[in-house]
């Protein structure tokens, strides 16, 4: 199949806007897992050159109790918590959307733990920034006399 000219500037157009993504997933995901799986047939060693050991990395994996007590807890956690904390997420969706008995009280419980935060937050950027005895004004005030 011949490209015309037209269809090869388009080619060319979405490579040039899709480069930051397309540099950022080899850079940050591709390269690491890559090296993450170069190393793990390596004795590495920060100060010295990786020493290649085959699987023997895997077998001493494999026979250490701790990995699988790690794995039957990463079992337990998809199997139980995952579940059952969609439920409830979900249970709490439908509490705060749909028109129930209490609902104005159980959107007041559910948001007022992210709004209180906000007040001394102000508060304390109200400090930060005040004209006469604000801590960053206290740093700038030299500096610009």
């Amino acid at each position: 199949m011949i490209l015309t000219r037209n269809e090869w500037r388009n080619i060319k157009r979405g490579l040039i806007f899709t480069s930051p993504w397309i540099l950022g997933i080899l850079l940050f995901v591709v390269y690491p897992v890559g090296a993450s799986l170069y190393y793990s047939f390596t004795d590495f060693s920060v100060l010295l050159p990786p020493v290649p050991v085959g699987f023997r990395n895997y077998a001493e994996l494999f026979q250490d109790d701790l990995f699988h007590k790690s794995i039957w807890n990463t079992l337990v956690y998809t199997t139980l918590a995952l579940p059952l904390s969609l439920v409830l997420s979900l249970f709490i969706a439908i509490l705060l959307h749909e028109k129930i008995r209490f609902q104005g009280f159980f959107r007041t419980v559910y948001f007022i733990p992210s709004l209180v935060p906000l007040i001394p937050l102000g508060i304390l950027w109200q400090w930060i920034f005040n004209n006469q005895y604000g801590i960053i004004n206290l740093y700038l005030d030299p500096l610009l006399k």
